[in-house]
């Protein structure tokens, strides 16, 4: 079994391809690069605080971070999801 070596660039160039894809899927959203942003994070930690359960609250703010970037998408948000 040969191990394929990478050509120097290589890396780089499969970098700028999977960068361009995202950036392409990630423009739709009107909630990248806003104050918006920082709501999942912040409800994740508020309610660790308040609930002394992490797991469950940081579900919640991933589950609130991605309902954010499919734009509320209650169809998008479970076919990911399950």
């Amino acid at each position: 079994m040969t191990r394929q070596v990478p050509e120097p660039g290589q890396g780089i160039i499969m970098w700028k391809v999977i960068e361009k894809r995202m950036k392409e899927k990630m423009d739709g959203s009107m909630f990248i690069g806003t104050w918006w942003s920082l709501v999942p994070p912040l409800l994740a930690i508020v309610l660790a605080f308040l609930t002394k359960e992490v797991y469950s609250s940081l579900f919640v703010g991933v589950a609130v971070g991605h309902c954010c970037i499919q734009d509320f998408s209650p169809l998008g948000f479970f076919c990911v999801i399950f």
